[in-house]
């Protein structure tokens, strides 16, 4: 959004109310939704994440990924996308704030749900599901190809480092994951899928959607460049403020948006397909947005599409990839600081009662003098 202050009109600038009245309208249309600011407007170009040491949250996260392919010897109405969506819930700790301001995290992975869906609309069927919250699903799906390479982060502690633009700055221990993921003795494509999963772009791209993708909002010059992956496709990303606006004096709204370029011409695997596939005419982007409670992403929603044709073996396949993410933040409110007094308190010990004795009619009582 340019800025009024920029503006000219008859080599002059132009008045206050003739700016603020400029500002009001750009900023009245969201994602096509008419929506009226008034005094909400705010003028800050910059939105810096802030960190509490110590804190504990709890972070939801929502991935829906629809991979659509077009096979030349299927119709069209016959075509059948396949969904899966996926549930992520941590447990997030803010081991340290740096002197820079960004903040190393660890989280927990506690549980996981994820599902397979065939089809759209009425034709859609359930193809697999699983949740680590259920007895049988760890006794019989865990070390499925379609389980393990998301299962592998069950329980574990990844370690890493947030900027107070949002961004991963650094994983510290992602590259065990890696190695971990070499060491069974497997099947290439059950191993290339645990790759794909721990690898480090994919998990920076799910875990900067839970604090917002808002880094191009710290940048002076509102984008922000650098590499990221849709789905596996290694891609560069520029993402761009698209508008900055207050609902309240401690809560900002971010609206961004991102275009994507620089496919590789070769892959060798996407998402449950491991093949040598040429790939061209990738066209790729996406918009977001982060809501803000002081200095903390509470809530955040991204979604991408990604067209592309895939030439496998003679065939040329047209292929649609759209992946939604949403993300939710709690605290964990934890008791710090208190101090238990315990006070002795008085000893009673109860007398016990003699048990009482059932003498029926057909009982005889002797009497032993």
């Amino acid at each position: 959004m340019r800025n009024a202050r920029n503006l000219k009109i008859n080599n002059g600038y132009m008045n206050r109310s003739i700016k603020f009245s400029l500002l009001v309208v750009s900023l009245t249309v969201i994602g096509g939704v008419l929506t009226s600011f008034s005094n909400a407007i705010d003028h800050r170009p910059i939105v810096h994440l802030t960190f509490k040491q110590g804190a504990i949250n709890r972070l939801t996260i929502n991935e829906v990924l629809k991979i659509t392919m077009h096979f030349p010897q299927v119709d069209n109405d016959e075509v059948r996308p396949s969904t899966r969506l996926t549930d992520y819930d941590f447990t997030e700790t803010i081991d340290k704030v740096n002197p820079d301001g960004s903040a190393m995290f660890s989280i927990v992975l506690d549980s996981f749900r994820t599902r397979i869906i065939l089809g759209d609309g009425r034709s859609k069927e359930e193809f697999f599901a699983f949740s680590s919250n259920s007895d049988d699903d760890m006794k019989t799906k865990l070390h499925d190809i379609r389980t393990l390479p998301r299962a592998q982060f069950l329980g574990q502690t990844l370690r890493f480092t947030v900027g107070t633009d949002g961004q991963v700055k650094h994983f510290e221990n992602l590259a065990q994951f890696h190695q971990n993921s070499l060491g069974p003795d497997a099947d290439y494509d059950f191993v290339h899928a645990m790759l794909s999963i721990s690898d480090s772009l994919r998990m920076q791209q799910l875990l900067e959607q839970g604090f917002g993708a808002v880094g191009a909002a710290a940048s002076p010059t509102g984008s922000l460049f650098g590499a990221s992956t849709a789905t596996e496709i290694p891609i560069e990303r520029k993402m761009t403020v698209a508008s900055i606006y207050a609902k309240s004096q401690h809560e900002d709204s971010i609206v961004v948006t991102g275009v994507y370029s620089d496919a590789p011409a070769h892959i060798d695997y996407l998402e449950g397909l491991s093949a040598n596939v040429a790939l061209s005419g990738y066209k790729g982007g996406g918009k977001g947005y982060a809501i803000v409670e002081n200095g903390e992403v509470v809530r955040a929603g991204y979604r991408d599409t990604s067209t592309m044709k895939l030439q496998v073996d003679i065939e040329t396949v047209p292929e649609e990839v759209v992946r939604y993410v949403t993300a939710y933040r709690s605290p964990i409110n934890v008791m710090r600081g208190g101090t238990v007094h315990l006070e002795p308190g008085r000893e009673h010990r109860a007398i016990p009662k003699a048990p009482k004795l059932d003498i029926d009619s057909n009982t005889t009582v002797i009497d032993v003098k």
